[in-house]
């Protein structure tokens, strides 16, 4: 019955006030609540599995990558042992030369003019000449082979993990909830992000500007794909120098900046002193 309306919401198709009466009508009509809520948890069970599978790929291609490298690394090692013995194995034949031969070898002459090189070698070896015009530099025979970076979405969904502490899991394991905020923090943990964000609107004021409180809220946002109200709350918390959740606030606002492909703003919250020891940043530094 509401299918269409559901869904131009979902999808953020509304204007500003087709979204306040569809609010509103929400609040009154039963069925359509069903049907709303019945939606948003199809759709969050869909992206988690969705999620899930792209990050199981992701780390496949990773062990893969790491393998592969390893292999590389000891490859490399046995051609430079190889390249050693050749060099000692030559440098024994010119000794050996040197000690028995008193024929002389001819000096190595360089001529030049405006645009050639001509090297004189000895008879026994054919003259080689390169050309090359003013200015120009000629480029190494073995050019480098850069390894090719992830996607912004590919490193996104290789490392988000919605936030949580000992605290949330604590007070979820307490038992029954008993107030707004437990019913919150429950929904949030059971990973029920839009009846999260739905019984944010319950709480008292003190609750609803707490730095915490709105790091889960920021959190059920970015776990259901919004990415830009999830940036409106962590952009503020970020402003206020005295945060006590600094870190965590740098991590999840250099994700959504990340998923939008924001790259500058990402690597420097990335980059902040806050993550500097944190290998999550690493890794993600590492894969840009």
């Amino acid at each position: 019955m509401y299918e269409e309306k559901i869904e131009r919401y979902l999808a953020n198709e509304m204007s500003t006030e087709e979204r306040k009466n569809f609010e509103g009508q929400l609040q009154h009509d039963s069925v359509l609540k069903d049907e709303f809520e019945n939606t948003q948890k199809a759709l969050e069970d869909l992206r988690w599995h969705q999620r899930m599978d792209l990050k199981a790929r992701l780390q496949n291609i990773e062990k893969t990558i790491q393998s592969n490298e390893s292999q590389n690394t000891k490859l490399k090692f046995g051609w430079i042992v190889l390249g050693i013995v050749i060099l000692l194995i030559l440098f024994l034949i010119w000794l050996r030369f040197n000690s028995s031969s008193t024929q002389e070898i001819p000096d190595l002459k360089i001529k030049t003019n405006h645009d050639t090189i001509i090297r004189h070698v000895p008879d026994a070896m054919p003259q080689e000449t390169i050309k090359v015009k003013s200015g120009e530099i000629i480029p190494d025979s073995k050019p480098e082979i850069k390894k090719a970076k992830h996607t912004p979405e590919e490193i996104y969904a290789m490392v988000y993990e919605p936030y949580t502490d000992a605290e949330l899991e604590n007070q979820v394991r307490g038992g029954d909830e008993k107030n707004d905020y437990e019913v919150f923090c429950n929904f949030y943990y059971n990973e029920r992000y839009a009846k999260a964000i739905s019984v944010y609107g319950n709480l008292n004021a003190d609750l609803k500007a707490n730095e915490r409180v709105l790091l889960i809220k920021a959190n059920s946002h970015l776990a259901l794909n919004q990415l830009f109200p999830a940036i409106s709350i962590l952009e503020k918390l970020h402003r206020d120098t005295n945060s006590k959740n600094k870190k965590e606030i740098c991590w999840y606002l250099g994700l959504c900046y990340l998923r939008l492909n924001r790259i500058d703003e990402a690597t420097k919250l990335f980059s902040d002193p806050s993550l500097r020891s944190d290998p999550r940043s690493k890794k993600v530094l590492r894969a840009m």
